[in-house]
């Protein structure tokens, strides 16, 4: 019982995901019939798995989260939304100490989190909050893994050194970016009129 913890004293998960667990009974969240008067306090959280019997504890505070599965009965929710699919991507290497899924474009997660209750920082150390809509405004994520960005903003030159077009693209705000392009309007072909220079 139990998949992602199984808890038996009063316990406040902020700015966690559950999600992908599994367990032969309440792959999310267990505690318990012993734990008598204890409560779970969810904040700012992604719980993507049914919600498991608290037996006699106290009940579960949900706030500001996102909830694959409606509250249960033994719940106070306040500004919860509930999701089928929580909108993020693989569990893997996104940087930091330990793996992490990242909330997708279009994610709940996505600047839906509370500014007040909000941790400082995601588990792998990157500050909160980001601008990952690039709106000029920073909001935090739900979950355990903040959105750095969705896309990024790139200042485009185009130069002439001798006879040798210069085009030059510099992202902001990323670390690695790809750029798509395409040749209109010409008769210049890629590899014998033209090269992408790293």
């Amino acid at each position: 019982r139990g998949g992602a913890m199984q808890l038996r004293s009063s316990t406040t998960l902020n700015n966690v995901t559950i999600e992908g667990n599994t367990a032969g009974t309440f792959a999310g969240i267990f505690m318990p019939a012993e734990s008598f008067g204890e409560t779970v306090t969810i904040r700012n959280s992604l719980v993507g798995e049914p919600f498991g019997s608290l037996g006699n504890a106290g009940g579960y505070l949900i706030e500001n989260s996102a909830v694959s599965h409606p509250c249960p009965e033994n719940a106070v929710c306040t500004d919860v939304q509930v999701a089928g699919l929580m909108g993020l991507g693989p569990l893997q290497d996104n940087g930091g100490f330990s793996e992490s899924m990242l909330p997708l474009a279009g994610s709940v997660a996505l600047d839906s989190a509370s500014a007040t209750t909000c941790n400082s920082s995601d588990q792998r150390g990157v500050p909160r909050p980001q601008d990952a809509d690039l709106d000029g405004v920073s909001v935090c994520d739900m979950g355990a893994a903040e959105v750095r960005s969705l896309g990024f903003a790139a200042e485009v030159s185009a130069s002439e050194e001798g006879t040798e077009p210069l085009i030059e693209v510099k992202p902001s705000g990323v670390v690695t970016a790809s750029v798509d392009f395409a040749v209109s309007g010409g008769t210049a072909t890629e590899s014998s009129d033209f090269a992408l220079a790293s």
